[in-house]
């Protein structure tokens, strides 16, 4: 949260600019940032919402249970 908090504060100001490789869904809903996926050869841009990532934390949140008595178990 404090590393979201400064690219926050830092790009508030129009004057940084950061390219950042991740899987962190927190570090991608910061207001304002382009999110590129690269997928299949193509290059296209998507909100964080549509990011596989995001999905996957969002359906753990809502239902930790479905991941614990998945396939295995």
């Amino acid at each position: 949260m404090g590393f979201l908090r400064l690219l926050s504060e830092y790009s508030a100001g129009g004057h940084a600019q950061f390219l950042i490789a991740t899987h962190s869904p927190i570090l991608m809903a910061l207001p304002g940032a382009q999110i590129q996926l690269f997928s299949h050869g193509e290059v296209r841009e998507v909100s964080y919402r549509e990011t596989d990532h995001y999905r996957l934390y969002r359906d753990f949140i809502l239902d930790p249970e479905a991941f614990l008595d998945g396939p295995g178990n």
